[in-house]
């Protein structure tokens, strides 16, 4: 059984910084804690004999309906909180990437995701997220540019 909530280890999770043709990123609002209610990345626990980004592109198939070509691996962060007596509640390892897809349409699996948008950078601060999801976006923003401007 998936014990995420006061597991006995930490979980490694996977998650994508999508981009679309235009540049756009793909935020999708979670309905799980422990992020409920946020706008976030796709992203979910590697299974074991997966690699990750395998894992990631499982991931963001399973949640959002699309097939991403998954680049580089380009941030890593801890999420560990802890109840009112000081137990571990959630403990995870995240390691995230960047990526493209050439779909536009987002099928969601509900009980995942309520919402989701494709996102101009400059209109990341109209949604709720997390202050990592802010740096990740950032650093992956950065590698998606560069690629661009190689391919061009």
């Amino acid at each position: 059984m998936d014990k995420r909530i006061y597991p006995k280890s930490p979980i490694v999770g996977v998650g994508v910084i999508i981009f679309n043709k235009k540049g756009e990123i793909l935020l999708i609002k979670r309905n799980k804690p422990p992020f409920k209610g946020y706008m976030s990345i796709p992203g979910g626990k590697v299974e074991l004999g997966e690699t990750l980004k395998d894992a990631a592109k499982r991931e963001v198939k399973e949640e959002c309906g699309i097939n991403v070509r998954v680049m580089d691996l380009i941030y890593i962060a801890e999420n560990i909180q802890k109840d009112k007596e000081g137990k571990v509640k959630y403990h995870y390892v995240l390691l995230d990437f960047w990526g493209i897809t050439e779909n536009q349409e987002v099928i969601p699996q509900e009980e995942e995701i309520g919402d989701w948008a494709w996102v101009k950078k400059e209109e990341l601060e109209k949604y709720t997220l997390w202050e990592k999801t802010l740096e990740l976006i950032e650093k992956g923003y950065k590698e998606y540019r560069n690629y661009i401007q190689k391919e061009n």
